[in-house]
């Protein structure tokens, strides 16, 4: 098993990772803030008309989501991308995420049952895709990868998921 103390990691998300967060990010938000408003819009209409406060509630709506367009496509991207790592042993992948919260997991081989990749249609639009470790007490994932790297990723761990259970 592994036996040297966690460090920071080395292997790292693309280099397109941090574009894919932003504009996943900003579609989330423009979508959300887009029901909002129609919300808003619907209650001012039903509540009398559309007086002076509808007014100020939409503009104060369309502030809050540049707001928080800033800070979910500006600048939390940014801090996930440096602060995500990973690396293969040879018995098991270690993922390293989080600014806030820093969470260290250790995935040992012998316990993968198995390995998938998922593609959403923003990561696929970048070429990304997210490799994922199932396990009895829950999955893993590598975010982030080159689809190229993501499938190599993929049939390396699945080999060496099946290498550690023949070990046993």
């Amino acid at each position: 098993m592994l036996r040297e103390p966690l460090r920071d990691l080395t292997d790292q998300p693309s280099a397109r990772a941090l574009e894919y967060l932003r504009a996943a990010a900003a579609l989330r938000t423009v979508v959300r803030w887009a029901l909002a408003l129609v919300l808003g819009v619907a209650i001012a209409l039903i509540a009398g008309g559309a007086s002076n406060w509808a007014l100020e509630i939409i503009v104060g709506a369309l502030g809050l989501l540049l707001l928080s367009m800033i800070w979910f496509a500006g600048v939390l991207p940014t801090l996930v991308v440096r602060f995500y790592r990973h690396e293969i042993h040879d018995d098991a992948v270690l993922i390293q995420r989080g600014f806030f919260t820093r969470r260290h997991a250790v995935v040992p081989f012998a316990r993968v049952q198995s390995v998938s990749m998922n593609r959403g249609f923003v990561e696929r639009r970048f070429g990304l895709g997210t490799v994922v470790l199932q396990t009895a007490a829950g999955n893993e994932s590598i975010p982030m990868l080159d689809d190229g790297v993501a499938d190599e990723l993929r049939v390396r761990l699945t080999e060496r998921a099946r290498w550690s259970i023949d070990d046993i």
